[in-house]
Protein backbone atom coordinates (compact mmCIF):
# COMPACT_ATOMS: atom_id res chain seq x y z
CA UNK A 1 0.00 0.00 0.00
CA UNK A 2 2.71 2.42 0.64
CA UNK A 3 4.16 1.88 -2.83
CA UNK A 4 0.81 2.64 -4.29
CA UNK A 5 0.40 5.68 -2.39
CA UNK A 6 4.15 6.63 -3.47
CA UNK A 7 3.69 6.33 -6.85
CA UNK A 8 0.57 8.66 -6.70
CA UNK A 9 3.20 11.35 -5.66
CA UNK A 10 1.18 11.56 -2.43
CA UNK A 11 3.16 13.85 0.75
CA UNK A 12 4.57 11.54 3.24
CA UNK A 13 2.04 13.26 5.46
CA UNK A 14 -0.91 11.97 3.57
CA UNK A 15 1.22 8.69 3.24
CA UNK A 16 1.24 8.33 7.05
CA UNK A 17 -2.43 10.21 7.57
CA UNK A 18 -3.82 7.51 5.09
CA UNK A 19 -1.97 4.53 6.78
CA UNK A 20 -3.18 5.46 10.29
CA UNK A 21 -7.13 5.90 9.08
CA UNK A 22 -7.21 2.42 7.18
CA UNK A 23 -5.41 0.29 10.34
CA UNK A 24 -8.29 2.11 12.11
CA UNK A 25 -10.80 1.42 10.16
CA UNK A 26 -9.84 -1.97 9.98
CA UNK A 27 -9.64 -2.26 13.71
CA UNK A 28 -13.13 -1.45 14.61
CA UNK A 29 -14.62 -3.39 11.85
CA UNK A 30 -12.38 -6.35 12.11
CA UNK A 31 -13.00 -9.38 9.55
CA UNK A 32 -16.01 -7.94 8.26
CA UNK A 33 -14.14 -5.02 6.42
CA UNK A 34 -13.09 -7.09 3.79
CA UNK A 35 -16.88 -6.77 3.02
CA UNK A 36 -17.38 -3.44 3.70
CA UNK A 37 -15.14 -1.70 0.60
CA UNK A 38 -16.65 -3.27 -2.16
CA UNK A 39 -19.88 -3.14 -1.22
CA UNK A 40 -18.86 0.85 -0.97
CA UNK A 41 -17.71 0.66 -4.11
CA UNK A 42 -20.92 -1.16 -5.77
CA UNK A 43 -22.82 1.74 -4.46
CA UNK A 44 -20.69 4.36 -5.77
CA UNK A 45 -19.14 5.86 -3.15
Amino acid sequence: MIEDLTIRNLSPETRRSYVHHVAKFSRFFGPVAIYIVPFAEWLGD
